[in-house]
């Protein structure tokens, strides 16, 4: 980057302006799909309850920080807010029954 804003670069490529990215929102991404993907894994279901509980805080706390930091970065927040719900609702119910198939069924252990 010059040290001036007109001044082309060395190289000749053109100056790329970055926005900035809300690291709560990716977060909050990342947690959900990784949570829908437990979700598929019966073992994991409950592991999909926790990142959905996480990911929602954080998809919460990346709506809340765009009132003092306005970006580019809201669909991403609520993208994340729904994903990580999805996989909180989809761990419950995967959880909640295979707790009750197992506690129904005379032959599976628990």
């Amino acid at each position: 980057m010059s040290a001036y804003p007109d001044e082309p670069r060395p190289d000749g490529a053109p100056e790329s302006e970055q926005r900035p990215s809300n690291g709560a929102a990716v977060t909050a991404v990342v947690l959900g799909v990784i949570g829908l993907f437990c979700c598929f894994l019966i073992v994991t279901s409950v592991l999909a309850v926790v990142l959905g509980v996480v990911g929602s805080i954080f998809g919460v706390i990346a709506l809340g920080g765009l009132r003092t930091r306005p970006d580019s970065s809201r669909g991403l927040a609520i993208t994340g807010l729904c994903l990580s719900a999805v996989a909180l609702i989809a761990g419950v119910a995967v959880s909640g029954s295979l707790a009750v198939v197992t506690h129904a069924h005379p032959l599976l252990p628990g």
